[in-house]
This record gives C-alpha cells, sequence and structure tokens, in this order.
C-alpha cells in the first residue's frame, strides 16, 4: 500500500489533505448508466442490448453489483482514500509497453473509435453557416 505524507515543507502539495471531505463512493445505479451510455455509441444495436441485459443483471439486488458495491463501501470506511493505492498502481506504476495486435483487433478498434466519434458528432449542435456569419458580423 502507498503511504502519502501530509508532513512537508510550505506549499507542499498535500498539505490541508486531512481537511478535505472523504472521496465518495459513486451511485451503484449512476455508474452503470454512465457504462451504458458510454457504450451506446460503440457497439451495434444487438450488442448494447445484449450490454444492457447484462448490466440489468449486474445491477439487481442480490446481484453482483451490489455485493462490490458494499466492498467498495467498505474499503472506503477503513481507507483515508478508497481509490488512491489503486489510480498509483494501474494509472502511475503499471506496465505501459504497447503490445503487437493482429490487424483484426485494429479494424475492430478503429471501427469502435469510428463509432465513438460518430456519435460525439450527432451529439453535437454545429452552428449554420448564417450563423457563423451572424455571430462573425456581431464580434466586428
Amino acid at each position: 500500500m502507498t503511504t502519502i505524507s501530509r508532513e512537508g515543507p510550505p506549499g507542499c502539495m498535500l498539505i490541508g489533505q486531512d481537511k478535505l471531505p472523504k472521496l465518495p463512493v459513486p451511485d451503484l445505479g449512476q455508474s452503470l448508466q454512465k457504462y451504458i451510455d458510454a457504450m451506446t455509441p460503440l457497439v451495434d444495436h444487438d450488442q448494447l442490448q445484449k450490454t444492457k441485459k447484462i448490466v440489468t443483471e449486474f445491477g439487481k439486488t442480490g446481484g453482483g453489483g451490489e455485493f462490490l458495491q458494499e466492498k467498495l463501501k467498505e474499503r472506503a470506511r477503513s481507507e483515508e482514500n478508497w481509490l488512491s493505492d489503486w489510480w498509483m498502481k494501474y494509472n502511475y506504476q503499471a506496465d505501459r509497453r504497447r503490445r503487437r495486435i493482429s490487424p483484426g483487433e485494429a479494424e475492430r478498434a478503429c471501427k469502435k473509435r469510428g463509432k465513438l466519434v460518430i456519435g460525439l458528432v450527432d451529439e453535437v449542435q454545429l452552428p449554420s453557416r448564417q450563423e457563423e456569419k451572424e455571430n462573425f458580423s456581431r464580434r466586428s
């Protein structure tokens, strides 16, 4: 486990950390909905329906999600920050070397990223040419 020092010279990054509220454990239902929202532009309709079914089962009362959520809450009660050790391990200390992927994997990854971009573009309302001209003339 990583130990983070709260002692140090004035101006040290973590001084005052103990005065901040503890990091809350996110609500399971909201996390599952965010996952579905994130997956929507990446998968086709059939895959999305399968994913929704799995997520619904996972989130049911007495399901795996409830069990894991309770484990996170226990960790939050016993640790100063329930996420920091995992964050350090997987975001900073993990092996980041690239691995070789097959052409099929590369093609699937590109298709998923394309769907993501298309999904984002569909969500964003771009101004029309007329609106651009009006905005430009107002600035002049």
